[in-house]
């Protein structure tokens, strides 16, 4: 298409903005209702399909309780062309033709557009034009929906809607007012008489519409959104309209890259006739009249306030409850590796005289007892008043004062926090004769772990300061670490290196390490020390004594009797989450069974989805794209997928033996040989990573012509060097680009590297393997049983993206929007405009970019789902601030979603917690690591969960085995910024959703 015929989204918003001293009108099709819970068009022809399926398949009705999933889509198609007579997918006639054949009788369809409409309240696009009503930008509302949206909203508004329908037509001709917005329903209307839904009523336009059509958009500009041009009259009238000599431009707006053949065409006829035309890709309706909204209002402060409080409508004040622990009984004590610190309760300032260079300052005070941190033209310190005068007078006016500091006050600061550790690390390097690193946070003696390189890595210790609510001290974590003294070693090298040391680094080994550290820094004593020393105005204040965490169990439970000692020292409670169970259809099929394990329960049961292989008897494809040097090898790989495999020994704790695919899966799988249309043959040698991908995107799309297929794609080693692509301006991961690439596209790969093909932990591999295929089939292997099916969640993530020409732009993934059946999984990527940067170079939303985020993930769910959930879950790894919660609450809101859960997840390094065994013959450390499913609550808001940890072992339940096996495992750190859910609830869900991994069956 010309570039001339398309305009980019922002060069849009920017000529409606330019040109907002004219007057627009909008064209509304049904996708501008779907926010507002209407169903589309599409929706709707497949609600039809599924009535005139079942007509004639009554027993398949349960099967498909909604059309919406990929595989009850192809299933009903396929039967519909199989009988003749019905239109090809995606042929024009398919809404009128499949309007009248589920619905022959009229009454009968407006009574089917009246049940989609009834209890609909219209969503924040819908208020927002009528805004724009308000300030004489928008006239009209032309709309092809039968749904009243337009109408509904400009009543809430305070708008007199004058409504033009097929019935009282020729009001069209009558003066509007200041006061009004004129809404003409193109096909009616269910309220009135006439309703053009069929395909004699569709392609039949009222005369008098096109004939004020053509005069009205003489000197008015269109605006279309939410429209695919289905209707022939429709578009013939708009060509008419546009080709007709005036000044009134057409802007089409919709969701795909490229307009259908069918805008196309109209835009090219308008533009040859000299009137202006352009195609704009969208991303929805009402992300769309924010944009609009916001940059109409640019300068217009009034309007600009009127536009927040209609996104802030539906707003209420943030009520976060505390995260309780449930329990009595003591069930486990836990071995924290947190000390108690008090920590000096003020700090120097002084302020800084105009142009100080803060860097300069820095390169100043560098290894002297002076730490720093500059905020607005002020300059914190911890140091003396003679040294830090004495250094630095010439950077700094006025006086130092001493000002007072709370311990919140150096927990919500990043900077005072960095003050306070380096403080730390100084002082106690200094004191017990050790180097030190303020940027790795390490103190370090001469003690060598192994030399490397023929240079020593050394045992080190780590640092960090944690702070603890409603406590008059902190704590300082100490965690066992390694310094590395050839700083050029490769980085794979130093991850070997580190994963030697921490892999056998087990729970006695580790009490052990820590205790030897204690004794070189305490000696047995509380520690104190000055900065500088004998400054006792700094002082800090270290207890040899580590915390304590209890976790609690139910009151019928096995208790545990703690030595008073011990219990004197507990700071943190928490308890432990029964493994969430998973629901399986038992053998023959008359129940639902429940397992945690999700191996024992295929093994013992069937999948979720067996009935779509029993009832239809389709099996499951691969397709294999492959070198032919590495072909046979490869083979006989995947042969292995149809063969009986039993795991080594070693494995029995986790492991099951494999039965092949059609015994575990209960469907058949359809295995390629090498040389047949589904075995494509790529080359072992390219010469960049582009030749790689156009090969290898070529030869996809050779075997998604074959039809539905999982592909499996080889990755030999000769491919290692091909790691990034350059794809229009970005450096992207290869593998990362080949998956996209598929997935925009519907088509699912599998992607396996030559170093898989071993036969070492051959069972695992194969399990793994097989679970990927099945899910990739479009199946359902498992789900969970205890999730609340009102609940949908969505996980989302920020990626700094960056060009060639080193510019960089910020991109947004919001992913795992799925119920507790693991449905309507889908991914979205959209750029964030203007984003706001941390310290850190975290990137966060406005509140504008929030409030668009929260209609964004509303569309997802209601293309997943027949019905808004009313709970959502919303996870991301970055903070929430207070623009992003109120942005995306505001949004939810409005679409009456009752409660939003705000999370944080993320991974907790510094926290190490190793059990006691507590026995008739003392107390020590346990031999086996923390119980997966354990979680401590640290603070109201605040609690940790261990997603990794000791598990029964799958033979035998009364023994414990621990995944991996490898070093102390680190928990995950969840933080809440909206909701009401309990500390159980939140943990169960996430929890529950490291099962939903279809990667892999891990715990």
């Amino acid at each position: 298409m010309e570039s001339h015929n398309i305009l980019e989204y922002g060069e849009f918003i920017s000529s409606v903005r330019q040109n907002r001293d004219s007057k627009f009108g909008f064209l509304l099709g049904a996708g501008t209702s779907l926010s507002s819970g209407v169903q589309s068009a599409s929706d709707c022809i497949w609600d039809w399909k599924r009535e005139i399926y079942c007509r004639y398949n009554e027993n398949h009705r349960i099967n498909f309780p909604d059309a919406r999933s990929k595989f009850a889509k192809s299933q009903i198609q396929k039967w519909l062309d199989a009988q003749g007579g019905y239109p090809a997918l995606g042929a024009e006639e398919e809404y009128v033709f499949y309007a009248e054949k589920a619905h022959p009788i009229a009454s009968d369809r407006v009574r089917y557009f009246n049940s989609l409409i009834h209890d609909k309240v219209p969503y924040v696009g819908y208020r927002l034009l009528c805004l724009l009503n308000k300030y004489s930008i928008v006239e009209s509302v032309w709309t092809t929906n039968f749904d009243g949206m337009a109408e509904r909203a400009a009543h809430q508004m305070n708008i007199t809607p004058k409504v033009i329908t097929l019935d009282n037509q020729q009001d069209i001709y009558r003066t509007i007012s200041n006061t009004e917005l004129m809404c003409i329903s193109l096909h009616g209307d269910y309220k009135y008489s006439t309703l053009k839904n069929t395909s004699s009523e569709l392609d039949n336009q009222s005369e008098v519409f096109c004939q004020v059509m053509t005069y009205y958009f003489t000197t008015r500009h269109l605006v279309v959104l939410g429209y695919s041009g289905r209707d022939k009259s429709l578009m013939y009238a708009l060509k008419n309209t546009f080709t007709t000599s005036g000044a009134g431009r057409l802007y089409w707006c919709g969701i795909e890259e490229s307009p259908s053949s069918k805008v196309l065409s109209l835009i090219q006829d308008i533009r040859n006739s000299g009137r202006e035309a352009f195609y704009i890709q969208v991303e929805s309706f009402d992300k769309t009249m924010i944009s609009l909204s916001l940059a109409l209002s640019d300068g217009n402060r009034e309007m600009y306030d009127v536009v927040m409080s209609e996104m802030a409508k539906y707003r209420e004040s943030v009520k976060l409850e505390p995260f309780k622990v449930k329990g009595h009984c003591a069930r486990y004590l836990l071995r924290d590796n947190l000390y108690p610190i008090k920590l000096p309760n003020s700090l120097l300032k002084v302020d800084l005289k105009s142009g100080a260079n803060i860097a300069d300052i820095r390169k100043v005070v560098k290894n002297k007892p002076i730490f720093i941190a500059e905020q607005k033209g002020t300059l914190y310190a911890i140091a003396s008043y003679s040294d830090l005068e004495s250094e630095l007078k010439e950077y700094f006016t006025g006086d130092i004062v001493r000002t007072p500091i709370s311990l919140k006050d150096i927990s919500a600061n990043g900077a005072f926090k960095s003050i306070f550790l380096k403080a730390i690390l100084y002082g106690l390097s200094k004191l017990i004769c050790l180097n030190c690193s303020f940027g790795k946070r390490l103190i370090w003696g001469d003690k060598v772990f192994k030399n490397v390189n023929g240079m020593p890595v050394l045992y080190a210790l780590s640092i960090g300061l944690n702070f603890i609510e409603d406590k008059e001290y902190a704590t300082l974590s100490l965690r066992p670490e390694l310094f590395f003294t050839d700083k050029d070693m490769p980085k794979e090298q130093r991850q070997e290196v580190s994963r030697q040391y921490f892999s056998k680094l087990w729970n006695k080994k580790y009490d052990e390490t820590l205790k030897e550290w204690e004794s070189i820094i305490f000696k047995s004593n509380h520690l104190k020390f000055c900065i500088p020393k004998g400054n006792e105005r700094f002082q800090f204040q270290i207890s040899n004594n580590s915390s304590l965490s209890l976790l609690l169990g139910k009151d019928h439970d096995p208790a545990i009797i703690i030595p008073q000692q011990l219990s004197n020292r507990i700071l943190f409670r928490g308890g432990i989450i029964p493994e969430p169970l998973l629901c399986f259809p038992s053998i023959n099929a008359e129940r639902d069974n429940f397992d945690w394990n999700q191996m024992r329960g295929l093994v013992r049961n069937k999948p979720t989805d067996y009935w779509k292989d029993e009832k239809f008897s389709i099996g499951v494809s691969l397709s294999v794209i492959a070198p032919i040097e590495k072909s046979g090898r490869f083979a006989s790989f995947i042969s292995n997928l149809s063969r009986n495999l039993s795991p080594v020994k070693k494995d029995h704790d986790y492991l099951v033996d494999y039965p092949g695919f059609n015994s575990a899966y209960h469907t058949q799988l359809f295995i390629p040989s090498p040389g047949t249309d589904k075995w494509q043959y790529s080359k072992l040698y390219y010469t960049s990573a582009y030749e790689i991908a156009s090969d290898i995107t070529l030869k996809i799309n050779r075997l998604a012509i074959n039809g539905q297929s999982v592909i499996l794609i080889f990755i030999p080693k000769e491919w290692e060097k091909f790691k990034t692509l350059n794809h229009k301006g970005e450096k992207i991961d290869l593998h990362n680009y080949i998956k996209a690439y598929c997935a925009s596209r519907g088509i699912t790969t599998q992607l396996i590297e030559e170093k898989t093909l071993t036969d070492i932990m051959l069972c695992e591999k194969i399990w793994w393997l097989s679970l990927a295929i099945y899910v990739k089939s479009l199946r359902t292997p498992w789900t969970l049983a205890s999730l609340d099916e009102n609940t949908a969640y969505a996980g989302i993530g920020y990626s700094i993206l960056s060009k060639v020409d080193n510019e960089q732009h910020v991109v947004m993934g919001c992913s795992h929007i799925y119920n507790r059946f693991g449905e309507g999984l889908k991914y979205k990527l959209q750029k964030v405009n203007n984003p706001i940067f941390d310290r850190k170079n975290n990137p966060y939303m406005s509140y504008e970019e929030a409030y668009k985020f929260g209609t964004m993930i509303q569309n997802l769910f209601l293309e997943s789902m027949d019905k808004l959930p009313t709970r959502v879950v919303i996870h991301k790894r970055t903070h929430f601030r207070n623009d992003e919660i109120n942005g995306i609450k505001d949004s939810l809101k409005a679409a009456g979603i009752e409660t939003v859960e705000l999370l944080t997840i993320e991974f907790e390094c510094e926290r190490k917690e190793l059990p006691y065994d507590i026995n008739r013959y003392g107390v020590g450390i346990h031999n086996y690591p923390i119980k997966r499913g354990a979680y401590i609550v640290i603070s109201d808001n605040t609690f940790l969960l261990w997603t990794h940890g000791v598990v029964p072992s799958i033979r035998n339940e009364s023994l414990s085995y621990y995944p991996g096996g490898i070093g102390i495992p680190a928990p995950l750190k969840i933080t809440r910024y909206s909701g009401s859910s309990t500390v159980q609830t939140i943990a169960t869900e996430i929890l529950g959703f490291t099962k939903m991994n279809w990667n892999s069956f891990n715990l």
